[in-house]
């Protein structure tokens, strides 16, 4: 018994780990006696050597029987058999303890430390990654913040909260200064243009971005434990639960009753507002009930259609740099399926991993948007060309900086040259003039915020179907998975599920948020529903012109802002 069992190495392991076990009182419930005795007659009762003799698992269906040779077979019997001890009440409980508790991070890996490095390397510093990408994005969106707020305080005298609590008393005091003349002043044009901004960069920078990388790490930790139940299954015809790998029983698995479809829905909501705001800036005050209900709803269903977009490239861009990278580090270092990761400290997995995987997965889309501002500016809108020829080109659209162009196109004016001139280039260019060119470049801005809208979208969508389609291709390089073929992840039930959305829903939502769209210009909007379109040209003294000319004291006009005239523009 001592010669041929006891001196084995891996009894020597059980009974080190199991001394170690015992020295630091994990299980409360038995002694180490007790779970020796019970692990005995369980190795006993489960590699009974008659039974195994004639013991053959083979489940239906088998799909690697044909790529397993006989001695290899005849192993996974044996492991099959090994995997029943979890049969033993105690056995399993004393595991479970023994793998999850105090040390969540090693939980698995520990059950194999060299083996398991990959498992680590996809799981807890994935996890880590995303957790101080979304640390270090609140952190930027809260600083920006902070410093749009400074800036309006010492170059307008805006201080945050008091200047909208004093400017919505006097909008509805009729013995206001703004009921006195002063509503045109250029201190009221700005504190009214800017009283939503930082709620709508709130939007747009950090509840965008924080939303689309946590359902993107959902959905990445649910294929994980998805496609790891299905090779056990496939396997040993062993079905694990959540508690194997120290998870809730319905951690990862529906999307529906988890926090994440609490976070979606009020990002939908901050995102609709957000659009709502930043188009009522300029119309909440003319604007009929009806009008505004038809804007909420395009704005909601644009919400819908920018998330359902974007949590899909995000979704599956995740995993597949995750294993891109892997796929470097392996032709760097030469492992293969069955070496360990290289070993490296936490913090520079973590860096790599951030800098590698989550930066590109933010940044490529900006790339594309300011490609695709670039082309519409200066090979169609010649922007440059009339800045030049100091024409007047109507008012400005959100564009690039506003959530890359995913808005609904809404007309905004640029005020940070009011108080200081250098700010802004060519300040009036974001006007209407007489000449008929400003309301045909405001026309023709308009449609192609449209347009630019509708190509990031596509941009969207194209990136999604190619990573579906490469994704078996990257698995199987980055030896995550040996055994996947084409379209394989959709086996997945929450990636299935984005999938059908984006394909079936992105572009009816889409087209319906245009049609509201189209339908509150037309038969809602204060001014375009009675067949009146005008335009505003400030009494800016036209300062953007070179060389004005001065008054008669030598001083230069003062701009007026808030005060000039409105041109008629039928038909825009």
């Amino acid at each position: 018994m001592e010669r041929k069992i006891l001196n084995k190495p891996i009894v020597q392991k059980i009974l080190e780990e199991g001394d170690k076990q015992y020295k630091v009182r994990l299980f409360d419930k038995w002694t180490l006696p007790q779970l020796m005795q019970e692990f005995s007659k369980g190795i006993i009762d489960t590699w009974n050597p008659n039974f195994m003799k004639t013991y053959d698992f083979s489940p239906k269906p088998d799909p690697f029987r044909g790529h397993l040779n006989t001695t290899q077979l005849k192993c996974r019997s044996y492991v099959k058999r090994l995997f029943e001890l979890m049969h033993n009440d105690v056995i399993k409980e004393a595991s479970i303890i023994y793998f999850t508790k105090n040390d969540t991070e090693q939980s698995v890996h520990r059950i194999n430390r060299d083996s398991q490095q990959k498992l680590k390397f996809m799981t807890v510093r994935i996890m880590r990654s995303t957790m101080f990408f979304l640390i270090l994005t609140m952190a930027w969106t809260l600083a920006t913040e902070v410093k749009q707020i400074l800036l309006n305080i010492f170059r307008s005298n805006l201080w945050p909260l008091l200047t909208n609590f004093k400017l919505a008393c006097n909008e509805n005091r009729s013995l206001s200064p703004l009921f006195q003349g002063r509503n045109t002043s250029n201190d009221y044009v700005i504190i009214a243009s800017q009283r939503h901004n930082l709620n709508i960069q709130e939007a747009t920078h950090e509840t965008l971005s924080a939303i689309n990388i946590q359902i993107a790490l959902w959905v990445y930790m649910a294929t994980f434990l998805t496609e790891s139940k299905r090779l056990f299954k496939a396997s040993f015809n062993i079905s694990l639960d959540n508690k194997m790998y120290g998870l809730d029983e319905d951690a990862f698995t529906d999307f529906f009753s988890s926090a994440m479809l609490t976070s979606l829905v009020a990002g939908v909501i901050s995102l609709t507002f957000a659009q709502y705001k930043q188009y009522m800036t300029r119309h909440g005050g003319d604007a009929e009930m009806k009008g505004k209900m038809v804007y909420l709803l395009a704005c909601a269903c644009n919400a819908l259609a920018i998330f359902m977009t974007q949590t899909s490239y995000y979704s599956l861009g995740l995993p597949f740099l995750t294993n891109f990278l892997i796929v470097i580090i392996r032709y760097i270092v030469g492992f293969d399926q069955y070496d360990t990761m290289p070993s490296s400290a936490d913090f520079i997995i973590i860096i790599l991993v951030f800098v590698t995987v989550l930066m590109p997965l933010k940044f490529i889309p900006v790339l594309i948007a300011k490609l695709i501002n670039h082309f519409t500016e200066e090979m169609i809108l010649h922007k440059t060309v009339h800045m030049n020829m100091r024409n007047r080109s109507g008012y400005d659209v959100p564009g690039l900086h506003t959530a890359l162009f995913m808005f609904l196109p809404s007309a905004t004016n640029h005020h940070g040259h009011i108080n200081k001139r250098g700010l802004t280039l060519s300040p009036g260019f974001y006007y209407f003039s007489k000449d008929p060119i400003s309301r045909e470049l405001f026309r023709l801005r308009f449609e192609l915020q449209i347009f630019c809208k509708f190509a990031m979208h596509l941009f969207y969508l194209t990136a999604s179907f190619v990573l579906v389609n490469m994704m078996h291709i990257i698995l199987r390089q980055s030896t995550a998975v040996t055994n996947t073929f084409w379209l394989q992840i959709l086996n997945v039930p929450v990636v299935e599920l984005q999938v059908r959305y984006i394909t079936l829903g992105m572009f009816p939502l889409l087209f319906l948020s245009f049609g509201l769209l189209h339908f509150y210009y037309k038969k809602c909007h204060p001014w375009l529903s009675e067949g009146v379109s005008v335009g505003f040209e400030p009494s800016d003294c036209e300062i953007w012109r070179p060389l004005k000319t001065r008054e008669e004291g030598g001083s230069l006009t003062k701009p007026q802002w808030g005060e000039g005239v409105w041109h008629e523009h039928g038909g825009v």
